[in-house]
């Protein structure tokens, strides 16, 4: 028995096979079945606890992957229950440095704690790797009125406030 590093630098396209042979006896050899190196991605950031991220925030996304080749495609996918499904395409090909930033959209995205982001090889798409769960949610912020503002009794107050992803019902004041 024999434990092998497989060097870094090995073409994951290429077949490969081992060869055993006698030290004393070079005529006295054998060799493996052909095998190929897996080519993988791991996504290390986002984690489910960098979040919950909300519409407008930049998400930074990273990787490491061994044995890909130029370009990646990112995507943002949803976990169902019994499947998961596409959402929507981050980048559709971006280099593969291992960091890539994204905004998270105003539209098109749902309010969700199921998301997660799926890197894979733009020629390759069997070899990916996934995030962590990810939530994005909604948010309000409230303008006015503003910190020491000061309404009399019996005037009228003007709220304002800028939002996202509150739904289509709208909002309630209170």
């Amino acid at each position: 028995v024999f434990d092998w590093l497989v060097p870094l630098d090995l073409d994951p396209r290429d077949s490969y096979f081992v060869r055993v042979e006698s030290i004393d006896h070079e005529e006295v050899m054998g060799d493996s079945a052909p095998f190929t190196i897996r080519a993988e991605i791991r996504v290390l950031a986002p984690k489910t606890n960098d979040g919950p991220f909300f519409f407008g925030d930049e998400v930074e996304i990273s990787w490491l992957s061994q044995g890909v080749n130029d370009p990646v495609h990112i995507e943002l996918r949803e976990d169902r229950l019994l499947f998961d499904q596409f959402h929507l395409t981050v980048a559709e090909s971006t280099t593969d440095d291992g960091t890539h930033a994204w905004r998270v959209p105003f539209s098109g995205v749902d309010i969700a704690a199921d998301y997660y982001l799926r890197v894979s090889d733009a020629a390759h798409p069997e070899v990916y790797g996934d995030s962590q769960l990810i939530a994005i949610r909604g948010l309000i912020t409230v303008s006015a009125p503003a910190d020491g503002d000061k309404i009399g009794f019996g005037e009228v107050l003007t709220i304002e406030w800028s939002s996202s992803g509150v739904g289509p019902s709208g909002v309630d004041v209170f």
